[in-house]
């Protein structure tokens, strides 16, 4: 707390005064004490001039989040326990040590006032109840500690011209750790931090340039296959929340990819995007591990709790994709009407079996969390409607997929009746029965911006992040905040998948683009509560 230095002025006047009309008697000079609301001077030899010495604390943290240690213009995201826990590289080669994790604290006396002179001397003393836990004694006003989130009582001591003077604030060190998992409309899918054009083949192809680890290793691997962007939602709030104050910091854990489903991808390793790729991981114990989660009888112990835990789950798991397909082929001017119906029943089919298999799921799923990580909220994040809603519900859907086919109207009204609103309603009941909070707000923000929206730019001059400038989202209610196929395959290219031509076979189609993203991360920063 930094106090008036008129008032700290005032105060050691009146203290003079006082001790002149209250006796007679010489006193003993005074040791020097701490205090939040004014610094004290203590006269290292007798002296009766008013003297002005005024300690003033100020401190930071360097942020976690939103660094670009390769100067390559994409935000890093490690993914690596040693960044978890803020530790050096290479700390965790054999496995992580059990450890609390300490971050950078910036102090300085650099505001602090003499009216004797140069000060000559900063002393840091930090403690926790009884315990001095740091320190330091330098000329300069400047102090780096290595503290554990936590609370601590920070006092500064300064000197000039044989005098004294002290100051004590309480400072709270907190690194807001955040996890995203999930799918691909949690990976941020549709969304690349750029892209470039590969010439390498018998004909050029556009390629999206995904996360980046900092160091171009293996982590930047796994992004790319997962086709991470930090364009994505949850990524958005971290570097939102990083730049509110420079007393905090983030960590942001990202392991959300493209196909993944609550037991393949959640829970069991996910095959891979492409047939070369290994299996990867599953989301969790990836988290775990990164965390150094041990499980006990007691529950699970890890070197960190996670503040805020972001998932966006169950639309692979009730067949989305196949679904869309299955709709853009179930076209009724291309078969007799009684084949049509079978069709589309059969499409609806899989989505209700799916739906009814959920509850099930996203029980196990938070009994796997429960039992692997050590989380302190969980947020389920609801899907937004890629056909828009009300009176601008899209009349057409998914037309540039395969050219000829399309979703009509009735198709898209039957598909919200018997898909969208019963996966809603699932994914409410789950997160009311296993205390996760629901975020959803936004799904109505998406009424007006759905596929048949008008274009936000032309599909050939895709924007890509500005990091680290902000992105600025249009005003215009009618911009589309859903990345179309021909538009997919311009802004990241095509990709092994279920539609033809093979320049519209791209992953793209359907996701939120960076608009939407924007509008799920001002959700997301509206109910994230680290208190």
């Amino acid at each position: 707390m930094k106090v008036s230095r008129a008032l700290a002025g005032l105060i050691a006047a009146a203290m003079l005064v006082a001790g002149c009309i209250g006796s007679d008697e010489e006193s003993e000079p005074e040791t020097s004490s701490t205090s939040s609301l004014a610094p004290t001077t203590t006269s290292l030899a007798p002296t009766t001039t008013v003297v002005r010495l005024f300690p003033e604390i100020s401190w930071s943290m360097p942020a976690r989040f939103g660094l670009d240690a390769n100067s390559d213009g994409r935000i890093d995201v490690p993914n690596t326990a040693e960044y978890a826990l803020n530790l050096p590289a290479g700390s965790c080669a054999g496995g992580c040590p059990v450890t609390t994790p300490t971050f950078t604290v910036l102090l300085s006396g650099a505001d602090s006032q003499s009216d004797l002179g140069a000060i000559d001397d900063f002393t840091w003393e930090v403690r926790q109840g009884s315990e001095v836990v740091a320190g330091a004694s330098s000329s300069i006003p400047e102090a780096e500690v290595q503290l554990a989130e936590g609370s601590y009582l920070v006092s500064l001591t300064v000197s000039a011209g044989g005098q004294l003077a002290t100051a004590t604030e309480e400072i709270i060190v907190a690194d807001h750790l955040i996890v995203a998992i999930g799918d691909s409309y949690a990976s941020g899918e549709g969304n690349p931090e750029a892209n470039t054009i590969d010439s390498s083949g018998a004909i050029d192809r556009v390629v999206g340039i995904w996360a980046d680890d900092g160091v171009g290793g293996p982590v930047a691997v796994t992004h790319r296959r997962a086709h991470r962007s930090t364009l994505a939602a949850t990524p958005q709030a971290a570097l939102v929340l990083e730049g509110r104050d420079d007393q905090s910091s983030v960590t942001l854990l990202f392991t959300a990819r493209t196909g993944a489903e609550i037991d393949e991808g959640l829970l069991g390793p996910h095959p891979g995007s492409e047939s070369e790729d290994p299996p990867e991981v599953p989301q969790i114990e990836a988290v775990a591990a990164m965390l150094g989660c041990e499980e006990t009888s007691s529950g699970p112990r890890c070197n960190r709790t996670i503040d805020a835990l972001t998932i966006s789950i169950g639309g692979n798991d009730v067949g989305f994709n196949v679904v869309l397909g299955g709709l853009v082929l179930a076209d009724p001017d291309l078969a007799f009407r009684v084949a049509y119906n079978f069709a589309l029943n059969e499409v609806f089919r899989v989505a209700e079996t799916g739906i009814e298999e959920l509850p099930a799921k996203y029980a196990a799923l938070d009994r796997a969390i429960r039992s692997r990580l050590e989380v302190d909220r969980i947020y389920l994040v609801a899907y937004p409607p890629a056909v828009g809603s009300g009176p601008s519900l899209c009349e057409i859907a998914a037309e540039d997929l395969v050219p000829g086919l399309e979703v009509d109207q009735e198709e898209i009204l039957e598909t919200v009746d018997r898909v969208i609103e019963p996966l809603a309603a699932a994914m409410a009941a789950a997160a009311a029965e296993h205390d996760w909070v629901l975020v959803d707000d936004h799904v109505d923000d998406f009424a007006t911006h759905g596929y048949c929206g008008t274009d936000p730019y032309p599909a050939t001059a895709y924007p890509g992040n500005p990091f680290p400038e902000p992105l600025v989202v249009p005003a215009d209610e009618s911009v589309r905040w859903f990345r179309r196929a021909d538009e997919s395959a311009l802004v990241q290219g095509a990709a092994a998948g279920t539609f033809r031509p093979a320049d519209l076979a791209t992953s793209g189609t359907l996701h939120p683009n960076e608009y939407g993203h924007q509008s799920i991360r001002n959700e997301l920063l509206a109910v994230l509560d680290f208190s």
